[in-house]
């Protein structure tokens, strides 16, 4: 990553190509022109084995990357020549590197049924007028990721448009995307097994090894504007849909008398959720139901999903919904305000694909589990203990009433940046730039401080060795 010049902060790849026709040059570092298609080849090679973020964003190709008399890499030398790049080979690098539909001479609206579609699901998902979204500009360099993109693959799945989360994060237009579509695939159906206990995930069994339980609530919940007047009648028929489409949120966890946990999955589809109505002056009267509300959940003997409607004076409406943690996380509400809104605007006329159930998911991940080394997937690194003393809570107790939260707002222009342009370097999603910020942050106001470790806990529906569809699982 060159520290200077026209490249620089960008990942860069020097790529020898000893054997190229158009070699004819023993110089080292000297450019190969005529290289773009085995350049495209290096990176789609890079992009199907790697993460975004660490597949370099230029890629130069030479006849002889120069080396030391120990035969070592000269990176010195290599380091010089990047920050050095004169503006004429700067361009000459760009333009191999650059793909065929980022060309100006290539249309920058659709061109195809497909790519139409697709713009529409873009501009849906990423809340983005369509005028605004060219065809020839990524998903990730328009402010996606990869919880949005499983977003876009369900959206696309009600057009009979069948691609990957990995197409759409990897594809660098929306045209090379329309190039990726499949046949729609008829999924095997997983059988649910209603009232049998079955084991708990990973994630739900570290949730009941906490030392906090029964202290407080563990839910998740939406505070939502309506903009479509509703009716109660209409909103539980829709919630009715909900839970009976996604059987977690139907179910039951059941303590052994040895302590352990367990869960099952019931018929009880009321017994499920609750549903209030209210009729209030103002926005702050609705603090007494919400709260009510996030205590209501019972994760034993039901409920453990709950919403409450909310009539203001005139005619706004407020909609609250809350789901314990245990079975529903962001990408589930994603799933759920989507199918909600879908129901409520087209009753008569909607219909849903059955997901995978979280049962399934839960017994996939054994099985694939044993196959895994732990070794492998776990950190060996051991980090020493943290020093309560030089942050002044040695004797305190270290709880969330005691912690200092300090806000503060980027404007429009810096928050566009880091949604969308701030990418294209090095193919980065926003949570790459956020954890980076603060890493960077400590660093600077901590001088004397080791940088800490950061372990971020993701949505768990990563690809992985198990070949399915969990963009719409709810759990």
């Amino acid at each position: 990553m060159p520290a200077a010049g026209p490249l620089k902060g960008r990942l860069v790849s020097i790529v020898s190509l000893s054997n190229h026709p158009s070699n004819r040059n023993t110089d080292p570092l000297a450019l190969l022109d005529g290289s773009a298609l085995e350049i495209s080849n290096v990176r789609d090679m890079l992009s199907s084995r790697l993460p975004a973020y660490m597949v370099p964003s230029v890629f130069i190709a030479v006849g002889v990357i120069p080396l030391l008399a120990s035969g070592k890499l000269d990176r010195k030398l290599i380091s010089k020549w990047l920050e050095d790049m004169n503006n004429e080979l700067y361009r000459r690098v760009i333009q191999i590197n650059e793909p065929p539909q980022e060309h100006e001479s290539y249309p920058k609206v659709p061109t195809t049924e497909v790519e139409i579609k697709l713009r529409l699901v873009w501009g849906h998902v990423l809340n983005l007028p369509i005028e605004k979204i060219e065809t020839t500009r990524s998903f990730l360099s328009l402010g996606g990721d990869s919880i949005s993109a499983m977003q876009v693959r369900s959206q696309c799945l009600k057009r009979d448009i069948n691609i990957s989360v990995q197409d759409i994060l990897r594809s660098k237009s929306i045209v090379q995307l329309a190039q990726c579509t499949k046949e729609l695939e008829t999924v095997a159906e997983h059988v649910e097994v209603v009232e049998q206990s079955f084991e708990l995930s990973p994630i739900q069994s570290m949730f009941f090894k906490l030392p906090n339980q029964g202290h407080g609530h563990f839910n998740q919940s939406f505070f939502l504007r309506v903009t479509r007047r509703l009716q109660k009648k209409d909103l539980r028929h829709a919630i009715d849909t909900i839970i009976s489409r996604h059987s977690m949120l139907r179910a039951r966890f059941t303590k052994s008398s040895a302590g352990g946990w367990t869960q099952r999955l019931t018929n009880d589809i009321s017994g499920s959720y609750r549903l209030r109505s209210y009729n209030i002056a103002t926005r702050e009267e609705a603090t007494p139901a919400i709260a009510n509300s996030q205590v209501s959940l019972d994760i034993v003997n039901g409920p453990i999903f709950s919403a409450d409607l909310f009539d203001l004076e005139g005619e706004d409406q407020l909609l609250f919904m809350v789901g314990h943690h245990l079975v529903i996380d962001l990408v589930s509400w994603r799933n759920i305000l989507e199918e909600i809104e879908d129901l409520l605007l087209h009753p008569d006329s909607v219909t849903f694909n059955k997901p995978v159930s979280f049962q399934a998911w839960c017994q996939m991940q054994r099985e694939h589990s044993q196959q895994v080394s732990l070794e492998k997937v776990l950190p060996s690194e051991d980090h020493p203990p943290g020093n309560t003393e030089y942050w002044g809570i040695d004797e305190k107790a270290n709880t969330y009433g005691g912690v200092v939260i300090e806000n503060f707002e980027l404007d429009s222009k810096t928050t566009s940046l880091m949604l969308t342009k701030c990418h294209e370097a090095l193919r980065t999603e926003t949570i790459d730039i956020l954890l980076a910020a603060l890493l960077h942050s400590f660093a600077s106001v901590f001088p004397d401080r080791s940088v800490p470790a950061i372990y971020n806990e993701g949505h768990g529906r990563e690809p992985s060795g198990l070949q399915i569809d969990l963009s719409r699982t709810i759990g």
